[in-house]
């Protein structure tokens, strides 16, 4: 095991839960419930703090669900289904309704062009952006400007 690395072993089980780098511990052992609750206390830190990136950083247009797990330190899968567990919706969902809820704000708050906000909130092609943005909202970005 390489220095700055932890590994949690999960007693009586065999489950083992690998740490982000920079940790100040190398090797822990948890027994019982109390180490499911420390081991369940870190991911849904880790988890919380996802979240916080993602409400900052949506406009991010490579904002995907690899590069946020790669910031927690988990995998992929491990990632999605401990997010989806804790928050009810997938990473990927998670995103999106952000930033069309962002979107949202801007369309009637703002005179900006449409494809200035679909940028401004992660998207870098135009038309995904008002389709996805009719799947959420059902309707166009231009109506809901019109309307207000």
């Amino acid at each position: 095991m390489t220095p700055g690395r932890g590994f949690l072993v999960n007693c009586p089980s065999v489950t083992c839960y690998w740490l982000p780098e920079g940790k100040t511990w190398e090797f822990l052992v948890f027994v019982g419930d109390m180490g499911r609750w420390h081991v369940d206390q870190l991911l849904t830190t880790t988890i919380e703090r996802a979240v916080r990136f993602i409400e900052q950083e949506y406009g991010l247009a490579a904002l995907s669900v690899d590069d946020l797990a790669t910031r927690a330190g988990l995998s992929k899968f491990h990632f999605s289904r401990l997010f989806r567990e804790r928050i009810g919706v997938s990473p990927f969902a998670y995103v999106t309704q952000v930033r069309m809820d962002k979107a949202m704000d801007l369309v009637i708050s703002t005179q900006m062009p449409m494809k200035q906000i679909g940028q401004l909130v992660g998207f870098s092609d135009y038309s995904y952006f008002c389709r996805i943005f009719r799947q959420h909202c059902g309707t166009t970005p231009g109506r809901v400007r019109q309307s207000r």
